[in-house]
């Protein structure tokens, strides 16, 4: 089985009852009810194929919206006045949601700050957004949009087609 954080197979399940997935080596197709793991606390759960028995990890991913993997240079501050900066940050993935970024200052759960990063898009979006953070696991943060789903058209293009 892979041994790194990454799974094998990862699923977006979005609003779907039923999802289907294959087995890596053998791609076996599998369907499962998300009844059934709606309630499980992580999102990785062990799987053994029934037809090669490889043992590989299934990722179901029960967010609301697609998460798209970034790497822009972002800028931290305690309001959104954007005169009191906080620190340097690296938005590492974002939603029509929220985002989810690394950085080196002190920041803790409940935390309700400012962000402004530029996407590397053709426009080169600036984006300042006012945040809460949701979580924090090891250095990565997760953060939610205060004002809800962001419904500028360039930030979500770039979510849906980049």
């Amino acid at each position: 089985m892979n041994t790194n954080k990454k799974s094998d197979v990862e699923i977006f399940v979005h609003n779907r009852t039923v999802v289907s997935f294959s087995c890596p080596h053998c791609k076996l197709e599998k369907s499962i009810d998300i009844s059934k793991i709606k309630n499980v606390t992580h999102w990785n759960i062990k799987a053994t194929c029934t037809r090669c028995k490889n043992d590989f990890t299934v990722s179901f991913n029960l967010r609301k919206y697609f998460r798209k993997k970034t790497d822009l240079s972002a800028t931290l501050y305690k309001t959104l006045k954007f005169n009191d900066y906080l620190g340097d940050a690296q938005v590492t993935d974002m939603s029509l949601s929220g985002i989810g970024f690394t950085t080196k200052e002190n920041i803790s759960k409940h935390n309700v700050l400012a962000i402004r990063f530029v996407l590397d898009n053709n426009e080169n979006t600036e984006v300042c957004k006012e945040i809460k953070i949701e979580s924090i696991r090891d250095d990565k943060i997760g953060a939610s949009f205060i004002d809800g789903i962001v419904l500028d058209k360039d930030f979500r293009n770039y979510i849906v087609n980049q």
